[in-house]
């Protein structure tokens, strides 16, 4: 495939980028909003002077709303050079009280304030007297046309609402379609100039290009200030283009369509996994387009503190109010930081990099099952479960990063494997290059490295080959927080919160005593088959049957609902339906399993099956027991599925059609369950509206217990203000569409801190001063409190 005219694309993107910044002004008209209180019914107008006199050409009227709360009314005005206003209260005796008046810009910013005393009363005023509530007008007993006038020296420039002549949208769809394109072009020419032998090994060998050039540019910018901009994104990703140069055709290595239509045929288990993919493909890119992200880790810090970095236009620390915001590593938020400032900070494309890192990792898993010399038909069948996985399915739609880090540490195991087969200095540092994306994302990277170094193979066990993929392993390890950490906490990990839910255990004997209950507890989880079917029933039947299991060995001394230190109980209820937070491997877990199995008796595969112990005895002893550790376990994947390659290649007739019994179960299982994952419903279920009837704040907190408090804020807090925000996680929604809000972070501040001086609102929980509840804050619901710290209807400019 030949991409033409990605160049003027490019020139293209950039201009309208340069010309229409994220920020583009609304196309309201600036107005004159007046707060007042009247005792009795009637109507206010608002006569402009533009230089040519008073005249109905140039009026405003509308009717008052009498009553004791005082009311808002805004007037279009007309563009020009004000130099004179008359402002009519009343056209009757009531009384009036004018507690503020200001011109206001279209984004809602105060451009002038009219203060009480530039009011003159000009006719048909008994008395017109500045108090306390403002201006209090009293009209004469008979008047029907009482009358203020204002004037402006200098005249008060108004002017006119800009529309820009690309709109918006299509601005941002430009530069994310330049960008795209672009990307395209690097990963496939990426693929073939680094020796890919097939499509599966040029997708993962384009993919690791295309991320560490993303990832990289995302540092440079960082470092520059400029991570906010579109263009200086677009001028990183055509210099991309350029290094990647023209694309050539290329001949063989291509799909060989009819030798796998034959194979599709003939073994209907591969037909069923591959249309199953289809339907799990279909899905996700509706969910991808359609709700707003929602995930737990999403809202609480992958998505905020990509708000606050572009608020910010680098990647510097900046207090956040939780620690994961600060001290884990940048690389995931790299790679959303660029694409939420090509896409004008939308969140359609929250969840892009997971979803391409899901074909990744199934192409990982195909490719190294290759290596070993295992049939195509076993080694795709191992790849379609991969993907399969119900942790991997439901990750691929989210702003998270543990199928992203999965599909880099999968792509690191290939590219080892083949420096063992060609002896490149290229694959060794390729390989290198992977470790240190999927470790620059996380840490928890780290617990795959032992089993890697061991299922490698002893002839890789040389000086030479740990000092290549180390040393490039550093180019994106160093960059992505951890020495940042060690400077501000005095540890690579962060600060004592983080380290020591990692290592609360500090003694051998300890450690070896929690990892053994770590064990069983992930076993029993595994067991659940994550509710298949998810039903009330079954959840209350597997939740009792591991109740009873925690007892009986609680009678020999195996304490398994004690916590450990964990964040959550071994006992605490999983959920009904799938969730990427809490789900594990779902049916073809069992796949997964009897290929570990297999690789243990395999001769060629020892060494794999090694890797695989070592990698599930460092998750148990990694640290406390985790209810969402499932995640991390998808990182072992490429270690257990080359077995169930090697099982797949040596089935015969009998063995074909229990693999398609099988999979056609599972199907059963999981078509159902994509439809009805637990944070977007396909359709009404269980008194829930499908997501397409939902709103945004409901589609990212509608099952988290600050819903109401969300809700409350996000009807109460306008866009374009300036909020700051005292709460212990959870913020990403108060950003508001395309971050319209500017939020300050302020939990951690030392108590007595005073607060900005140029905020608009503070939203907190109850704690020190200026925490501490006061009778004028509105209570928003959930522990949330709501404090306004300027006028009603005012916003700083």
């Amino acid at each position: 495939m030949k991409l033409f005219g990605i160049g003027l694309l490019l020139v293209v993107a950039l201009v309208s980028a340069a010309l229409n910044p994220v920020t583009t002004e609304s196309t309201a008209s600036y107005t004159l909003e007046l707060t007042l209180t009247a005792s009795g019914p009637g109507e206010v107008e608002a006569y402009f002077d533009l230089g040519s006199g008073f005249s109905e050409a140039n009026a405003r009227r509308l009717p008052l709303r009498p009553g004791v709360a005082a009311a808002v009314y805004s007037f279009a005005l007309p563009p020009g050079r004000l130099v004179r206003l008359r402002l009519d209260p009343t056209n009757g005796a009531e009384r009036v009280v004018l507690h503020r008046a200001r011109f206001v810009t279209p984004s809602g910013e105060t451009l002038r304030r009219l203060a009480p005393e530039e009011l003159t009363p000009l006719q048909q005023i008994a008395a017109a007297r500045v108090g306390v509530d403002g201006l209090e007008i009293q009209p004469t007993t008979a008047a029907n046309d009482a009358q203020l006038l204002a004037s402006f020296s200098p005249a008060l420039e108004i002017p006119t609402a800009t529309r820009t002549r690309i709109p918006y949208p299509v601005t941002a769809a430009l530069a994310l379609v330049a960008a795209v394109l672009a990307s395209a072009h690097v990963g496939r020419q990426a693929g073939w100039r680094l020796g890919g032998r097939h499509l599966a090994e040029r997708l993962i060998l384009g993919f690791l290009a295309l991320v560490a050039w993303w990832t990289a540019g995302g540092y440079l910018l960082g470092a520059a200030g400029v991570l906010a901009r579109p263009w200086a994104w677009l001028l990183w990703l055509g210099l991309g283009v350029l290094l990647a140069g023209r694309p050539v055709a290329r001949g063989g290595g291509g799909l060989r369509t009819r030798r796998w239509q034959t194979l599709l045929r003939s073994r209907p288990y591969l037909t069923l996994a591959l249309a199953l993919v289809g339907f799990l493909t279909l899905t996700n890119v509706v969910l991808l387009f359609g709700p707003s992200p929602n995930s737990f880790d999403a809202m609480l810090y992958h998505l905020t503190r990509v708000g606050y970095y572009l608020q910010q236009g680098s990647l510097a620390a900046y207090g956040g109010n939780h620690f994961s915001q600060d001290q884990l590593g940048q690389g995931s938020a790299v790679l959303l930081s660029g694409l939420y400032a090509l896409g004008g900070r939308s969140d359609v494309v929250a969840g892009w990099p997971q979803f391409l890192s899901w074909f990744v990792l199934g192409a990982a898993v195909y490719a190294v099952a290759r290596t070993y010399r295992l049939r195509p038909s076993g080694a795709a069948f191992a790849g379609f479960t991969a993907m399969l996985l119900s942790i991997a399915w439901l990750e691929a739609v989210t702003a998270q990063n543990d199928l992203l880090i999965a599909a880099e540490l999968a792509a690191a195991f290939f590219l080892l494997r083949r420096y063992r087969d060609e002896r490149r200095i290229l694959w060794l540092a390729l390989a290198g290059l992977a470790l240190g994306l999927a470790i620059g994302t996380k840490a928890s990277a780290l617990t795959l490295l032992p089993a890697l170094a061991l299922a490698v193979g002893p002839s890789l066990w040389r000086v030479r080959v740990a000092a290549v993929t180390g040393l490039t392993a550093l180019v994106f390890i160093l960059p992505a927080g951890y020495v940042g950490n060690v400077r501000r906490h005095g540890h690579p990990l962060g600060a004592e919160a983080l380290t020591l839910h990692v290592g609360a255990e500090h003694t051998i004997a300890s450690r070896l005593a929690v990892g053994g209950r770590n064990a069983l507890r992930f076993a029993l989880d595994f067991c659940t088959l994550d509710l298949a079917p998810p039903t009330e029933r079954l959840a209350a039947r597997l939740a009792n049957a591991k109740g009873r299991v925690a007892s009986a060995l609680a009678r020999h001394g195996v304490d398994l609902v004690g916590t450990d230190n964990s964040r959550m109980g071994f006992m605490s209820p999983r959920l009904i339906r799938p969730d990427e937070n809490l789900s594990y491997f779902g049916p073809f877990g069992l796949l997964l399993l009897a290929g570990f199995l297999v690789s243990c008796g395999a001769r060629n595969l020892r060494w794999l099956a090694v890797g695989g112990i070592v990698f599930l005895a460092t998750q148990c002893l990694a640290g406390p027991y985790d209810l969402t550790r499932g995640r991390q376990f998808l990182y072992g994947a490429v270690l257990f599925l080359p077995g169930l390659a090697w099982w797949a290649s040596r089935w015969r007739r009998g063995g074909r059609l229990a693999a398609t019994g099988f999979v056609a179960l599972a199907c059963v299982h999981v078509a159902p369950a994509a439809l009805l994952r637990n944070n977007a419903f396909f359709l009404p279920h269980a008194g829930r509206p499908a997501f397409w009837g939902q709103d945004r704040v409901q589609q990212m907190t509608g099952l988290h217990p600050s819903y109401p408090a969300q809700r409350a804020f996000a009807e109460r807090v306008p866009l374009h203000a300036r909020v700051g925000v005292a709460l212990s996680g959870y913020e990403y929604p108060l950003f508001g569409p395309r971050h319209a809000r500017t939020l300050v972070p302020l939990l951690n501040q030392p108590a007595g801190t005073p607060l900005p001086a140029d905020l608009d609102w503070l939203v907190f929980t109850p704690g020190p001063p200026p925490r501490e509840v006061r009778a004028t804050d509105i209570d928003l619901g959930a522990g949330w409190f709501l404090r306004r710290l300027l006028p009603a209807g005012e916003t700083r400019r």
